[in-house]
């Protein structure tokens, strides 16, 4: 265990229990992030609060680039889609200890709607219920009627946003090639 309760060393951690994913042999890897706690980027981070959801500065945008897998593969367009949104106050962002984990974008186009753009979980993150708390802020945030949409074949966003009480209200085809955007609708 590390100096911290509640915190095991990628080591120990994935000797336990090895996934694809765990480098036991490497410890200045980060954790697959289904233990305790979690390593993301170089930090690692505590399992035992709730994450707070704060407004985006400089260091947690930084450290959102470095887990989106989107940016971390070279597209131009989504870090500059982060970093306008998080210079126009419209990023929220998902800490553990101070450390992002995850993080929201509101759109400002959407026929004057509030409209969910993107929510993303660090992938060693996902599974405690922090797209859920993301979700649930952007709820208080705009307490009138919201739209967030999701591909199709993606079920974990679909579970998540019918837990909460949002309802599919249309599909369009053609953006992603055999793969179908569902609209949602949550009436507060």
């Amino acid at each position: 265990m590390t100096g911290t309760a509640g915190i095991r060393s990628v080591t120990e951690h994935c000797v336990i229990a090895p996934r694809k994913g765990c480098a036991p042999e490497r410890p200045d890897l980060p954790m697959c992030g289904h233990g305790l706690g979690a390593a993301v980027g170089a930090k690692m981070v505590s399992m035992q609060s709730s994450p707070a959801i704060v407004s985006v500065t400089p260091p947690l945008l930084k450290q959102c680039l470095e887990f989106d897998h989107v940016a971390v593969g070279g597209s131009a367009e989504r870090q500059e889609e982060l970093s306008s949104a998080g210079q126009d106050g419209r990023m929220r962002v998902a800490t553990l200890d101070g450390v992002a984990v995850g993080f929201s974008i509101v759109a400002p186009w959407f026929f004057d709607v509030p409209f969910l753009a993107l929510l993303y979980v660090a992938p060693n993150m996902r599974g405690r219920h922090i797209g859920s708390r993301l979700l649930e802020e952007f709820e208080q945030a705009h307490p009138s009627k919201v739209f967030t949409s999701t591909n199709l074949s993606n079920a974990p966003m679909q579970g998540l946003l019918r837990r909460r009480q949002w309802s599919p209200c249309g599909m369009l085809h053609g953006l992603d090639e055999g793969d179908p955007e569902v609209f949602f609708v949550h009436l507060i």
